[in-house]
C-alpha cells in the first residue's frame, strides 16, 4: 500500500480504502465530481480499528456506482435522447437499504441518476448499470448472458467477474476492491475511463 505523504497525524490506513485511493478521489474533485466526491471522502475516514459492516460496505459500493455512472461512455444507441436518464438496476437481492435512492436524481452531466429494483424475472431492456448482490448471482447459470450493448454489468467477488460479469466488488483487508473483465466491457460496446481502471484490478 501507498504511503501518505509528509507527517500526516491521521491513522496509517483506512478500512474501505487505501491512500492511494484517497488521492485518487481528491484527484476526481479537481475535474468537478464535487457532490460525490465529498460522499467518498467523508466515507473514508474512519478508523482502521472500526470493523467494515456490511451497511458501510454497501454505502460505499453505492457511491462507487454513482461514480461509475460518470465515467462509463454508453453508446449512442443506449438512449433515445441526450438527457435521458441513467437506469441502475439492481437484479433480485436488495442489499443496499436506501443508500441509492440517496443518490437519485443527482446529475451524470445531462443524465440524472435513477436507480431501480427489478426481481431477477423482469426484463434488463431499459437498464444501463445492473448489480447483482452475491445471492443473486450465485442463483444465475449464464452470467455472461445477462450482457447486452450498453449494459454495465457488476456484482459481487472475483468469481462474478470470471463467470462475465464486467465488474465486480471485493473485500480483502478489510478494504473494497475492484476487478474488471475487459473483455465484458467491451462486448458491451462501453468504454471505461482510465481514471477508473486506474483503481482496478484487471482480469487476466
Amino acid at each position: 500500500m501507498e504511503k501518505s505523504p509528509g507527517n500526516s497525524k491521521e491513522p496509517a490506513e483506512t478500512i474501505e480504502m487505501g491512500w492511494a485511493t484517497h488521492f485518487r478521489i481528491q484527484a476526481f474533485c479537481q475535474v468537478g465530481k464535487i457532490c460525490a466526491c465529498l460522499l467518498l471522502l467523508g466515507a473514508s475516514v474512519l478508523h482502521a480499528q472500526e470493523d467494515l459492516t456490511i451497511n458501510r460496505k454497501y454505502q460505499l459500493i453505492a457511491v462507487y456506482l454513482y461514480h461509475f455512472s460518470s465515467f462509463t461512455h454508453w453508446p449512442k444507441t443506449a438512449f433515445s435522447a441526450d438527457d435521458n436518464a441513467l437506469h441502475v438496476c439492481v437484479m433480485g437481492h436488495n442489499p443496499f437499504q436506501n443508500f441509492l435512492d440517496e443518490l437519485a436524481d443527482r446529475r451524470v452531466g445531462l443524465r440524472v441518476f435513477k436507480p431501480r429494483y427489478l426481481s431477477v424475472n423482469d426484463k434488463l431492456g431499459s437498464c444501463h448499470m445492473v448489480y447483482l448482490s452475491q445471492p443473486t448471482s450465485a442463483s444465475i447459470d449464464d452470467i455472461k448472458g445477462l450482457n447486452a450493448p450498453g449494459r454495465l454489468l457488476l456484482g459481487e467477488g472475483v468469481e462474478f467477474v470470471k463467470r462475465g460479469g464486467a465488474i465486480g466488488f471485493y473485500t480483502e483487508n478489510n478494504k473494497i476492491h475492484i476487478i474488471v473483465n475487459r473483455q465484458a466491457i467491451n462486448s458491451a460496446a462501453l468504454k471505461i475511463s482510465s481514471k477508473l481502471l486506474r483503481l482496478a484490478r484487471i482480469l487476466e
